[in-house]
């Protein structure tokens, strides 16, 4: 039950193949309703799917793969967990330590990552590196840079700067929407960031005075390919 903007048929949006079902379980979702909650809002969504879960999948076998081990505080007893780690906390707490005995199988991103892994215990034998890749024929458009413009209208006679991702501070995006003001000659487009991250971005353009960006969201995984072509600088 989370509220989500994206109301597009979810394989097409992120260009997935049909070759499984998708099954919506239960959680109380306080994080879209009251974040202000903080960390409580938090673990009430992720408790609350977490007992879902476990009664979905009651008196079954089969696997549990998940990125996020608080899908697993109630783990039934019949599914081996693959537990996909993208990070490990400096100092992972009792919690987490608790999670990771549940775990069959581990998949890290990276190699330093498994590493890390090892180091705190975990046996080497049950990790597998699965590093993040992309497929390149994705991104081979035919389309010149002028028609990928007119595609997504754009501006057709400037400079066009493009950054992709979340709009998060430590990503840089503030340093680039800063930026934009010392090239008035240039747009600067962003594409990517959350709800509450793109009103708040706007927020920072217009506070800034910063006119010469364009911030157009979130945007589905086929229109990336345009975007990149239809640019001079990607950042």
């Amino acid at each position: 039950d989370r509220l989500n903007p994206i109301k597009d048929d979810i394989f097409d949006y992120y260009g997935v193949k049909k070759n499984f079902v998708l099954k919506k379980i239960f959680c109380v979702d306080l994080i879209s309703r009251a974040i202000w909650l903080g960390p409580i809002a938090y673990w009430v969504e992720a408790l609350s799917f977490a007992w879902s879960v476990k009664k979905y999948l009651k008196n079954s076998s089969g696997l549990i793969y998940t990125r996020e081990l608080s899908n697993i505080t109630f783990p039934p007893s019949q599914q081996q967990v693959v537990y996909e780690a993208h990070n490990l906390p400096k100092k992972p707490n009792r919690i987490y330590s608790y999670w990771l005995k549940k775990v069959a199988r581990l998949i890290t991103i990276t190699m330093g990552l498994k590493s890390d892994f090892i180091a705190l215990g975990f046996p080497a034998e049950r990790i597998f590196v699965a590093s993040d890749a992309v497929d390149l024929k994705i991104f081979s458009v035919s389309d010149s840079k002028m028609d990928c413009r007119k595609r997504l209208s754009l501006s057709l006679d400037k400079k066009i700067v493009l950054y992709t991702g979340h709009l998060y501070d430590w990503k840089g995006a503030d340093t680039l929407l800063a930026a934009a003001k010392l090239l008035p000659e240039c747009l600067v487009v962003f594409v990517g960031g959350t709800g509450a991250d793109i009103v708040d971005f706007k927020r920072k353009a217009q506070d800034q005075n910063v006119k010469n960006v364009l911030i157009v969201g979130h945007r589905p995984v086929g229109e990336m390919p345009f975007y990149l072509c239809a640019v001079d600088v990607l950042v």
